[in-house]
Parts: structure tokens; C-alpha cells; sequence
């Protein structure tokens, strides 16, 4: 399977491990960085985005709609987004074929071959979303070009309109990616299909990030040791789940599950905000890069 890894600016140094994750996983993964500066991460195919630059990538840049906000300082707000764009170039202009996407932060722990090919559909962008309003590339699934080329003209209508009214629809701020995502699929979800991150239609699922929220917290609040006190937010159908206790997560062996029902259910991938990977590398973890 083809994996995009997608890093504006800089390369974490946490990426190794994300990448090697990918390459001891899936023996038939091919890697693609795309970013400003080739890293030269063996095993790895390096893209730079001035190679796959669009017009709609600049329209949306020229809106700086983070501007004189409280995000105007957080360059995650900006490249976030800005990285739907490339994902859309990259499909039309470098890979005329079928790839994952996920966040710089996300370990995998089957190969894509394990996925149900009911699961995806071939004509929608195919995504993790913690709730209908908020969608997240905790992991995607994209292969035909136009559901993302149209998302892509969807954000930058939005965002022309946010500009004009001063995102007053959404209480004075602008949206980020994951809103912006999910104004997109509450209003036309033939472009959009929901990657199942609950037991009760299928047997593996995907963490769009709570489960790894669950298991370490974020980085700017991990997990504390021996602490078994967990933060939930209600407004998120996995979080609810886990707090009314109808699914257990654990991670346990070197795997992520969840149980429902006394029926085990393997998580395809893990989203670690705590950044702290190498509490939870998966059993076939090797060095590649």
C-alpha cells in the first residue's frame, strides 16, 4: 500500500518512529514524504511541495484567515489545512493510484490488505472522525481525485465567506482543518465517508484520536504514572462509549484493542498526541530509516 506522510516546514524527529511503524507493519508499503527539505530517510520516497503547489493551495494562503486571531502564532492551524492541498496535488500530479494519509503522530498496527475494502469508497475521501462536526486525520483513505479537489474548493468558499462576515457563524473564529472537514460532510456527505471507530458495525477500527488520548493523553498534558484518572469529552461518541462503559480500550502486548460485549476488536492504528511513541511501538517494530 502507498503511505503519505505529509510534513510543512520541518521534520519532527518523531517521524521515524511513524515511518518505521509503517515499514515493519506493512511489507508491501511504499512511503512518500512530502515536505520543503528532503529529509533522506532511507526506504522513503521524498516529494517537496514547490513541486505540487496549486492554485487553490495559494488562494487559500492568501486568505490568512488565522490573522489577527489567536492561531496566528500556532503554524499548525495554516498547515493543517493547507496539507488537503497537497494531498489533492499529489494525487493528480504524483500518484494515480490508491493511499493512506494520516497525522505525523499515528502508529499503525495492521496492514491496509486487513482493512475490509467494504469499509472504503473509492468515490469519497474515506477519514477518521471523533464526532459528525470534527473529523481528523487520525487515519484516510484516498484514491479517486475529485471528492478531494472539490473538498478543496469547499474550503476555500468557506473560508472567502468567513473572511467577508468575520466567521461570525462560528463565534468570531475561523475554522480549522477538522471543522472545516466536517461543515463539509454535514452538508454533502457523498464526499466524505466515515472510517468505523466503533465495534459495532466491524471488526477492526481506527483511533481518530481519542483511544490514544485515552491510553497517554496529549502532549501538552500526558498521562501521569500510576495516575488512572481519565478526562472525557462528551461531546465525542468514543470518549461517551468508553465512560458509560459499553467498550474497554487496552493496549496490551504490543496491540491496541477494545472489547465489546466480552468480544475482542483490534484498532488499526493508534493517534499518540503524548508524542511518547515508544510506549506503544508495535511487536513488529524495527529500524528501517
Amino acid at each position: 500500500m502507498n503511505y503519505v506522510l505529509i510534513s510543512i516546514r520541518y521534520f519532527p524527529d518523531y517521524l521515524k518512529f511513524v515511518i518505521n511503524s509503517i515499514l515493519s507493519v506493512d511489507k508491501d508499503a511504499s512511503v512518500f514524504i512530502l515536505g520543503n527539505d528532503d529529509p533522506k530517510y532511507k526506504n522513503t520516497t521524498f516529494i517537496n511541495l514547490n513541486d505540487i503547489e496549486s492554485d487553490g493551495c495559494k488562494e487559500f494562503y492568501d486568505y490568512n484567515i488565522y490573522e489577527n486571531t489567536i492561531f496566528e502564532n500556532n503554524p499548525l492551524w495554516l498547515t493543517s489545512v493547507l496539507r488537503i492541498f497537497y494531498l489533492e496535488q499529489f494525487r493528480k500530479k504524483i500518484l494515480d493510484s490508491k493511499f493512506v494519509h494520516f497525522d505525523n503522530d499515528v502508529l499503525i498496527y495492521k496492514p491496509f490488505k486487513n482493512v475490509d475494502l467494504n469499509l472504503v469508497v473509492k468515490e469519497k475521501l474515506n477519514i477518521t472522525s471523533a464526532s459528525p462536526k470534527k473529523l481528523v486525520f487520525g487515519y484516510s483513505v484516498i484514491q479517486d481525485l475529485e471528492p478531494i479537489s472539490i473538498i478543496c474548493n469547499k474550503i476555500n468558499r468557506i473560508s472567502k465567506i468567513g473572511k467577508k462576515e468575520e466567521w461570525e457563524f462560528n463565534g468570531g473564529k475561523p475554522y480549522n482543518e477538522m471543522q472545516f472537514l466536517g461543515k463539509i460532510f454535514l452538508e454533502n456527505n457523498g464526499l466524505i465517508n466515515l472510517l468505523p471507530t466503533l465495534p459495532y458495525h466491524s471488526d477492526i477500527i481506527f483511533d481518530p484520536s481519542n483511544y490514544g488520548q485515552y491510553f497517554d493523553g496529549t502532549h501538552i498534558h500526558p498521562k501521569k504514572r500510576f495516575s488512572k484518572k481519565k478526562v472525557y469529552n462528551q461531546n465525542e461518541n468514543i470518549d461517551r462509549e468508553i465512560k458509560v462503559k459499553r467498550i474497554s480500550p487496552y493496549f496490551k502486548n504490543s496491540k491496541p484493542f477494545v472489547t465489546w460485549n466480552n468480544k475482542k476488536y483490534d484498532l488499526m492504528n493508534l493517534h499518540i498526541h503524548s508524542k511518547r511513541f515508544s510506549k506503544y511501538l508495535p511487536i513488529e517494530y524495527k529500524d528501517y530509516i
